[in-house]
């Protein structure tokens, strides 16, 4: 995670930019369409890939989402399911159609945020 002193909404904006960009990578999507077709065989192989990956990520973001709740930057009652739910939101429905090999994956400039406007 980035240091501290970006604010917050940069911060967040950016890891949810890396984490699109990770997870609909070639590399990303194939691991996990295997990982998932052989959970139910193997799910050793399934809380492997989960405790080197995704369980790092969340435990980072954790920390990242802990640290701001200490500066008085954020309200948030359990840093752990609030980074789930970041991660989760970030994904969103998109990703189940690409992983599902329904469509074709965003392009960088889909992935980007789009800017709020009044």
């Amino acid at each position: 995670m980035p240091a501290t002193d970006r604010p917050i909404d940069e911060v967040l904006t950016q890891l949810g930019e890396r984490y699109l960009q990770h997870i609909y990578s070639d590399w990303a999507v194939r691991t996990y369409r295997v990982v998932v077709a052989e959970a139910i065989r193997s799910p050793q192989l399934a809380r492997i890939f989960y405790e080197a990956g995704p369980a790092v990520g969340l435990k980072r973001l954790e920390t990242y989402l802990e640290v701001a709740r200490a500066r008085g930057l954020v309200n948030i009652a359990d840093c752990n399911l609030a980074a789930g739910e970041f991660l989760t939101l970030c994904r969103g429905h998109q990703h189940f159609i690409y992983v599902l090999n329904l469509e074709g994956s965003p392009s960088p400039d889909q992935i980007k945020p789009r800017p709020n406007t009044p």
